[in-house]
């Protein structure tokens, strides 16, 4: 399996398949804009181009995966608490689509508005 690939379960055995490290990304993105008080943070641009994602997957030889996001937080709510919200609803949002539970998620405040 390509690097970049969390392998899943092949029962018809016809070839290798595996989800995307982008799928993680776009999932955990939509979990976050569910929390409230919580969104993502910007991407980091140098000249024309995008230099980091907010929201980035790892995923390892073993198959598990890591997800890293830097968020803002609403002026007014418990960052703590909300950024716990945010790991459980990722967590659960992958876990209910790509049937696979991430290892870390982890999250940074970047910003509060």
């Amino acid at each position: 399996m390509k690097s970049g690939y969390a392998p899943i379960n092949n029962f018809q055995r016809r070839g290798e398949l595996g989800i995307s490290h982008t799928v993680f990304e776009s999932v955990a993105s939509r979990a976050v804009s569910g929390v409230p008080g919580a969104k993502v943070g910007p991407r980091s641009r140098r000249w024309m181009f995008f230099v980091t994602n907010p929201i980035r997957a790892t995923v390892r030889n073993n198959g598990q995966v890591d997800i890293a996001m830097d968020v803002i937080a609403k002026s007014g709510t418990d960052v703590q608490a909300t950024c716990l919200k945010i790991q459980q609803d990722v967590t659960a949002a992958i876990a209910l689509r790509c049937e696979t539970i991430p290892v870390q998620v982890s999250v940074r405040v970047v910003g509060v508005q």
